[in-house]
């Protein structure tokens, strides 16, 4: 059987308002209490990763509503802070002290510019200030939150013999509207300047962010998401309210995708986390969500995996730059080895690859596409050969 290294409890987007508290304390007072319940059926967390919109509007006074929550929670759980990790979202950017301030970055050279400034980052230090004081008083002595960078500090925990990586990345420095989606910037020299520093991979690293990668300037979307398929194993966000579980296959390398859905966004929509247990081999997602009716209270929740008979869903995790040899030849597929585990979305657990689909995968994957989306041209496998074809697909 397999060991069971370690379990994370993952939280979004809670909207603290400092206004009428009355429905929002039912869904989070529902959440705390039924933590008992899930730790008696083994869903016990040894960490909590929280992806953002801790407040609703970036305001000071928000974010002392939100203390007590965080400290009821750990309570609960039995844990500490140094096991709470917390990055902003877009509700966390006090958009009325962003007048004056650029939209967003128009060029690579503006971007390496910008985020090559000696001192904080105007974007974040002003417009996220309350954030950023809230988290500095809440983990003093614990974590930092740096408004010099986006990415980082790299912290890593051990769990007996298995090690943990987590890096955190704030996606929120060029929020300002509901027109976010293609106007956010990382910046590749923040995220450059973390990898190369002494880099420790863990057994298991996972970054930390609040928006999807799609949301990213294109200028520099792919070459993020390139080095993160390089990095890192797991990618936690919320923002858009929806649990999803995805694996992105990348000619770097590749990521498994945790969305969590909102945490509390009011009685009216879905409240919605997840559980998620570390295996020697695989994690196991359980989804969980809020109930209101016969009583509040939080649930597994049974519409995200409802063919699964416990509702959970498990997959195999690999590293992020295991990727298969571009060019493999089907006369160099090992007909005796065991077969290539691959994760099926459609059937959200494991199935087994023949070497024969194997050859097809590797096909598929080495087509070259336009912007426009196009198929350009591909490197074929040739059975029987050890040499490649190249062509147009759309002349075949």
């Amino acid at each position: 059987m397999a060991l069971k290294r370690l379990s994370w409890l993952h939280l979004s987007d809670v909207h603290v308002k400092s206004s009428d508290a009355y429905e929002r304390d039912i869904v989070l007072t529902a959440l705390l209490g039924s933590m008992k319940r899930f730790r008696s059926r083994g869903l016990i967390p040894d960490v909590v990763f929280f992806t953002g919109d801790v407040a609703f509007s970036g305001k000071e006074r928000e974010y002392s509503c939100a203390t007590s929550f965080f400290e009821e929670l750990l309570r609960e759980l039995g844990l500490t802070k140094d096991a709470l990790f917390i990055i902003p979202g877009n509700h966390d950017v006090d958009r009325s002290q962003g007048v004056g301030l650029k939209r967003t970055l128009a060029s690579q050279n503006e971007s390496n510019s910008y985020f090559g400034t000696s001192g904080p980052l105007l974007h974040i230090a002003q417009r996220q200030k309350a954030f950023l004081e809230w988290h500095s008083e809440f983990f003093a002595g614990v974590q930092c939150h740096d408004a010099q960078t986006t990415c980082g500090p790299y912290v890593t925990r051990d769990f007996g013999d298995f090690q943990l990586g987590i890096l955190p990345i704030n996606t929120t420095t060029f929020c300002v509207a509901d027109d976010d989606c293609g106007q956010l910037w990382i910046g590749r020299r923040c995220l450059d300047k973390l990898l190369d520093a002494p880099w420790k991979r863990a057994d298991l690293t996972i970054a930390l962010m609040h928006h999807p990668l799609d949301w990213l300037h294109e200028i520099e979307r792919t070459q993020i998401t390139s080095k993160l398929y390089q990095n890192v194993d797991c990618i936690l966000r919320g923002h858009l309210h929806q649990t999803e579980l995805t694996r992105t296959d990348g000619t770097s390398g590749s990521a498994l995708h945790l969305a969590a859905g909102a945490s509390y966004q009011g009685t009216l929509w879905p409240n919605k986390a997840m559980f998620v247990e570390v295996y020697d081999e695989h994690l196991r997602v359980v989804p969980i969500k809020f109930e209101d009716l016969p009583s509040p209270v939080w649930t597994i929740d049974s519409s995200v995996y409802p063919d699964n008979l416990d509702f959970s869903a498990q997959l195999r995790w690999r590293r992020a730059n295991a990727v298969a040899e571009p060019h493999m030849d089907v006369d160099d597929v090992d007909q005796d080895a065991p077969p290539m585990p691959l994760w099926d979305r459609s059937a959200t657990s494991i199935r087994r690859e023949a070497p024969e689909d194997a050859a097809r995968r590797v096909f598929e994957q080495d087509l070259f596409v336009s912007p426009r989306g196009n198929l350009l041209v591909a490197y074929c496998v040739v059975p029987g050969s050890s040499r490649s074809s190249v062509g147009n697909p759309l002349e075949a």
